[in-house]
């Protein structure tokens, strides 16, 4: 995917998500730091746009503090992630966790190890319902 691109689907392009996992990662900052953490160049007008619009998505808070604006996350990092996923399943696989796993593995050997955690995963799973 070019970089800036947005997925057919999710609503967050590949820069909003970089700036969303920063804001995870370093909790209250301001654009310039969010700037300086990420691995590519990109202009502060560029960043300081990005997240004023995932502000208004809802996934930051914004707090002027004299002229500097900071920014948290307004919505957790597991919850967006498991969204999206959610939505990847619908719509590639269509709403079977069972494909997208499959889809997952395929052509990779699991080593012992995975296999008894994914083991473990479905039990825990089976238990709980």
């Amino acid at each position: 995917m070019a970089p800036g691109s947005r997925s057919i689907l999710t609503s967050l392009g590949e820069t909003e998500m970089d700036i969303l996992n920063a804001v995870w990662r370093l909790g209250r900052v301001s654009v310039a730091e969010v700037r300086d953490s990420l691995e590519r160049d990109l202009a502060h007008n560029t960043v300081q746009t990005i997240m004023r619009k995932l502000s208004r998505k809802g996934y930051l808070h914004a707090e002027l503090v004299g002229k500097t604006h900071f920014y948290t996350p307004r919505k957790p990092e597991h919850e967006v992630k498991r969204g999206i996923l959610r939505q990847m399943v619908a719509s590639v696989f269509g709403g079977s966790r069972s494909e997208l796993v499959r889809a997952l593995a395929d052509g990779v050997e699991l080593s012992e190890q995975e296999t008894a955690t994914l083991r473990k995963l479905v039990e825990d799973l089976e238990a709980s319902e």
